[in-house]
């Protein structure tokens, strides 16, 4: 009897200290490289000859949806195939990062001001509001969802 109590208890300890690791393994500095990298990807692959958007993909999770400011919502196929034909990313700033963590869910919001073309239209380069929410999947945080939230037009 007392084995198996030492064996359950150490079990429950385990478990609990397995939480807090992996609550704690994906830091602001890490999210933000996360991000940065990914919207690296997106970049790369408008400049690549043949439109290769799978380094984008490896970030995205099976279940990744996006929306978009103009209310267009995409899976994660869907996402790749826009990200090698219409979207043309030139360049990007990231600011304004803010986490909060629940488990194997982490959700950032930050600004993007870029320069990009989207459907061969000059976006502006405002800084505009965007969110990302992380999942842990096995050993790998992946982006599960992403909003592009543009501000309205007070006019």
């Amino acid at each position: 009897m007392k084995k198996f109590f030492l064996s359950c208890l150490t079990v429950a300890l385990i478990s609990i200290y397995s939480i807090a690791w992996a609550e704690a393994d994906l830091s602001l500095d890490d999210t933000q490289k996360l991000i940065n990298n990914w919207l690296n990807a997106a970049k790369e692959s408008n400049i690549t000859k043949d439109g290769n958007s799978a380094k984008y993909g490896d970030f995205l999770a099976p279940e990744f949806v996006i929306i978009h400011s103009d209310g267009m919502i995409r899976n994660k196929t869907q996402s790749m195939e826009y990200v090698k034909k219409d979207l043309h990313l030139k360049s990007f700033e990231l600011n304004n990062f803010k986490i909060t963590k629940s488990g194997d869910i982490i959700i950032v919001t930050y600004t993007n001001k870029a320069s990009e073309i989207i459907d061969n239209k000059h976006t502006s380069n405002e800084p505009k509001p965007r969110m990302t929410i992380l999942q842990k999947q096995g050993d790998r945080w992946l982006i599960l969802a992403h909003a592009d939230l543009d501000p309205l037009n007070n006019e």
